[in-house]
């Protein structure tokens, strides 16, 4: 991330950060500024990859997108008493583990309740539970003080990715939705999305990923 920085900056471009974007603004059948926080961009074509929070920001240009926020927890412990060297997961217990440089961590559930990024413990604690099941080194007590974590993953009603352009705003390019594969399919979305933004036939049919399929 840090290299692709340095090279949209050399290219010319300016990343703003920490600007929460809340409004866009639409004129004429095309989206013509998006703001927030008492700022305003205003642009020829635009991306919304918000994740979660697509639905909400499309809806002040009019556009209804079926999306829900599906939440998940993890745990990262620094000193795992074992670790290893491998992605792994609990098939029973639906819980993922990923080994990261000396850290391991522990994500799993897919929880139903709008934007919430609060924390039910009894849902932590069952990945917690489920651990010595499948890793007997490990035992409750090796979680003790770690912080869980809660994450909103996007989820469409067939669990298939938006990514194209809007029918009704056509300047407007879409890349969302894709639950719990978004770090996995991040690049090949973005090479989708470069292709639209340029003009260019996408190198992969998405056809199927259509914004306005339902």
């Amino acid at each position: 991330m840090e290299s692709m920085k340095r090279r949209v900056k050399d290219l010319g471009a300016t990343i703003e950060t920490g600007v929460s974007i809340d409004r866009i603004d639409t004129r004429g059948g095309k989206v013509v500024s998006v703001s927030g926080g008492g700022r305003t961009f205003e642009a020829d074509e635009f991306v919304i990859a918000c994740g979660s929070w697509t639905a909400k920001l499309l809806k002040t240009a009019g556009v209804n997108l079926p999306l829900q926020a599906g939440k998940g927890y993890s745990l990262t412990l620094p000193n795992p008493p074992e670790l290893p060297q491998l992605c792994s997961i609990f098939v029973e217990a639906k819980v993922a583990i990923t080994p990261m440089g000396a850290k391991l961590r522990f994500g799993g559930t897919m929880e139903v309740g709008g934007l919430d990024l609060s924390v039910h413990q009894r849902r932590v604690h069952g990945i917690v539970k489920s651990v010595n099941s499948y890793f007997p080194k490990f035992t409750e007590r090796d979680f003790d003080g770690v912080e869980p974590w809660a994450g909103l993953r996007p989820v469409s009603p067939d669990g298939i990715p938006y990514v194209g352009k809007l029918k009704a705003l056509p300047n407007l390019t879409a890349a969302t939705g894709h639950a719990m594969m978004g770090l996995s399919l991040g690049p090949v979305t973005g090479r989708l999305v470069a292709d639209l933004i340029t003009g260019d036939e996408p190198f992969r049919p998405i056809g199927q990923m259509a914004v306005e399929r339902f």
